[in-house]
């Protein structure tokens, strides 16, 4: 994508201020995707994901059931760059088997490494609470994400 962009001036598209943004099941894509082609990303929002096996197996074990490839099988906090800023946000009544588990030992180990990292807290809301929760705090979180996203691409 990014050598098409690269290749094709007349989009408009800045390539120099880019962010990614993922929820749930893309959230290892977009991990990957750091990992892989740090210099491209200003920063990310990771919403209700599931993030990196620093347990053992969980992701890996969950997405091979759903038939889905776990992108960063293998990986740690230690291979994520130092310097593209993170917002994780956590829907405390999540439902899906292990995200919870595996979302905190990230933010965990993301802090223990000292990267840049925003963490917000939903402790009411269910799975995807962008679309399954028309709450205030749902509302706040939302406008987090946004001025976060603003502020390190502008």
């Amino acid at each position: 994508m990014f050598d098409y962009l690269d290749a094709n001036a007349s989009l408009r598209i800045d390539t120099a201020r880019v962010g990614l943004w993922a929820v749930s099941a893309h959230v290892p894509v977009t991990l990957s995707a750091l990992m892989r082609r740090p210099r491209r990303f200003r920063a990310a929002v990771l919403s209700n994901g599931y993030t990196l096996d620093l347990d053992g197996n969980t992701v890996a074990y969950t997405f091979r059931s759903l038939g889905l490839v776990a992108a960063c099988e293998g990986r740690s906090t230690e291979q994520l760059p130092a310097d593209v800023p993170l917002f994780i946000a956590r829907s405390g009544q999540d439902e899906m088997a292990g995200l919870n588990s595996t979302l905190e030992r990230f933010v965990e180990a993301a802090i223990t490494r000292n990267l840049p990292v925003t963490f917000s807290n939903h402790p009411t809301a269910p799975h995807a609470f962008e679309v399954n929760d028309d709450s205030k705090l749902s509302r706040v979180i939302i406008e987090q994400m946004l001025e976060f996203m603003q502020h390190h691409l502008s």
